[in-house]
């Protein structure tokens, strides 16, 4: 009996030690080697631990859901370590090796830095994956008229002390990993070609030297493009305009833009624009296009753009722009098109809006159709027209409604008195009459004592939800 006893003694014993190892948290080593380029003495190079960069889930989702969009929210897109504080630091030995020994396990981002070398990320260490051998490179400083031809290789950390031009026969090339960082409000103006190729994991960074409060930081101006410019994989914040073009060409894909005080990409002059797989956030304003210019803007995110009552994700004055296959959200405004702008907006996906999609022209002959789109939660208008010829809503998806109005039309003059084409819609589950009594009409002048007539085309409506009126 008393080894029966004895032997469940032991049992239970076993049992709690299983337990606490499955309750106490496991400890892991993270080690490597820096190398300082051209440097025999490699110690006393910081090594520190941060947690990840936070993902929005909102953002997640829709990536996840319109894979066309691209991949936007990745730890080399958003993660900055001079916003948020190291959890471990060490330093390296003479030899260039740094250790981390008995930290939690979890997913970290490791910054190696030295003052004059800049700083190198790697991402997501888990302490199980070995490692490469980081190398940092000393700072070069950087102002005025650059040479002919200009590269700044990868990895380089470039101090921008004062304006730089790149001379109209030259071309100034921006390889992966590089960091620009604007020591004030200077600019990069581009008479020659500028060319930045960074790499999905290892984009070029434009930033500011410093980073502090809003009150206090300090913007550095942005690209001002007279020629050819191509940016991909790169990332660009706390600019005013991250990048002007002028009667000039544009290439962007996999941008981010954010903590932008105008414009993510201001485009003018009949400059003609491509903007891809970018992720504008956190900024006033995500693309500007005025002045005959030509833009096909596609499978991009934009992202609390909100900085006031005229911010829009994207905005098109007196230009042609294609706005395609793109997701909106928590934006004052998803897509603006003024002054005559024409094109279209088809199958994006506009959330949690203040206004879907904003249309203000004076040319009645401007057609700009409104088409395969989803529209989710607008909190005050889906769309509004103001002083317009009423653009072609079609095969649009209208869901969360919850008492807006649908659609709000406005003038004074019988001009823009022309029926409101929005028949062929998905108004969540609405029958015709109550999606009509949602679409607001306030066109109220009269002129020659004659008063003017339209009519709201909403029949039919769709029973359904359009299942391709999203990005493809």
């Amino acid at each position: 009996m008393k080894k029966i006893i004895l032997g469940v003694g032991v049992i239970f014993i076993m049992l709690l030690a299983c337990t606490r190892n499955l309750v106490q948290p496991k400890n892991i080593s993270i080690f490597g080697n820096v190398e300082l380029r051209g440097q025999s003495e490699l110690g006393g190079v910081k090594a520190s631990l941060y947690p990840l960069a936070e993902i929005d889930s909102t953002v997640m989702q829709a990536t996840n859901n319109y894979t066309t969009l691209g991949m936007l929210q990745t730890q080399a897109n958003i993660f900055d370590h001079r916003r948020s504080e190291p959890l471990f630091t060490t330093r390296t030995d003479a030899d260039g090796y740094y250790e981390f020994i008995d930290v939690p396990q979890a997913l970290y981002n490791l910054v190696i830095e030295k003052r004059g070398y800049g700083w190198r990320y790697l991402y997501n260490v888990d302490g199980e994956t070995e490692l490469p051998k980081v190398t940092l490179v000393r700072e070069i400083r950087q102002s005025g008229v650059l040479n002919s031809y200009t590269e700044w290789p990868a990895y380089q950390h470039v101090i921008v002390t004062g304006n730089i031009t790149v001379p109209g026969n030259g071309a100034l090339i921006v390889d992966k990993g590089a960091v620009i960082r604007f020591d004030g409000s200077y600019r990069i103006n581009g008479e020659g070609q500028v060319n930045c190729f960074g790499s999905t994991d290892e984009p070029v960074w434009f930033t500011s030297n410093t980073v502090g409060e809003y009150e206090t930081q300090t913007y550095w101006a942005g690209f001002n493009l007279a020629k050819a410019g191509t940016f991909k994989d790169v990332r660009m914040d706390y600019a005013k305009v991250a990048v002007s073009v002028r009667s000039s060409t544009l290439t962007v894909e996999r941008g981010v833009f954010s903590q932008i005080i105008d414009a993510g990409i201001f485009a003018s002059r009949e400059s003609v624009i491509e903007v891809s797989q970018s992720y504008f956030y956190d900024s006033s304003m995500g693309i500007v296009c005025e002045t005959q210019t030509q833009a096909n803007i596609h499978h991009n995110v934009f992202h609390k753009i909100t900085g006031g009552a005229e911010s829009s994700g994207v905005t098109a004055n007196a230009s042609v722009v294609q706005t395609t296959d793109n997701f909106f959200n928590a934006c004052f405004r998803g897509v603006s098109m003024i002054y005559g702008a024409s094109g279209e907006a088809s199958h994006n996906v506009i959330n949690n809006c203040n206004v879907g999609v904003y249309n203000f022209s004076f040319d009645r002959d401007v057609l700009y159709p409104i088409s395969s789109n989803t529209f989710n939660d607008c909190s005050q208008y889906f769309i509004e027209i103001h002083h317009a010829s009423t653009p072609n809503i079609n095969f649009n998806n209208f869901t969360g409604i919850s008492g807006q109005d649908l659609i709000y039309a406005y003038s004074k003059s019988l001009y823009y008195y022309v029926d409101i084409d929005a028949a062929n819609n998905y108004w969540d589950g609405l029958p015709a009459t109550e999606a009509s009594r949602l679409i607001i009409d306030d066109r109220q002048a009269k002129e020659g004592g004659v008063e003017a007539t339209w009519k709201i085309l909403v029949e039919p409506v769709a029973g359904e939800m359009f299942p391709d009126a999203y990005p493809r």
